[in-house]
């Protein structure tokens, strides 16, 4: 068995993992795909995330592995790798919303903090205004030393 993660999957493999995790796909367009990351074992997609940018920083989204796959620390995998390519991309820190997976994303250095923080830029995102829930937990990890989420940078 052999695990690759790779840049850019097929826009039918995203929405066919989130569609198998109950997760929205109405705003993934082929755009985004060059943000996103896919797990593939012996050439089978089994995983994907997305770390798009949104002005100085990213939004961490659509964090899913198959089922079949969990527990074994793909996840976690693919966190790392979103955070690299987000870093890659010049991103100071990294947001994300969650219903499901906030003891994860902590255990990866990701803490809550109040919508209102929410930079300009991720807040005029479609997941952060209408896609995602009030009800979701709003996250922040800093890519920088001493980095705080700030609202409006």
């Amino acid at each position: 068995m052999t695990l690759h993660i790779q840049r850019a999957p097929a826009l039918s493999t995203v929405s066919s993992l989130l569609k198998a995790a109950d997760l929205p796909t109405e705003d993934i367009t082929v755009d985004l795909l060059t943000h996103f990351l896919y797990a593939a074992i012996d050439n089978e997609p089994v995983g994907v995330i997305g770390a798009v940018p949104c002005g100085g920083d990213a939004l961490v989204r659509s964090l899913v592995v198959a089922a079949a796959h969990r527990g074994k620390g793909l996840g976690s995998r693919l966190v790392a790798a979103a955070e690299s390519h987000a870093q890659d991309q010049g991103a100071c820190g990294l947001y994300l919303l969650t219903l499901t997976a906030e003891g994860f994303f902590r255990g990866h250095g990701y803490q809550p903090v109040a919508r209102e923080k929410a930079p300009a830029a991720i807040r005029s995102t479609a997941e952060f205004s209408h896609i995602c829930p009030v009800s979701s937990v709003f996250m922040f990890k800093p890519l920088k030393d001493g980095q705080a989420p700030s609202e409006g940078r």
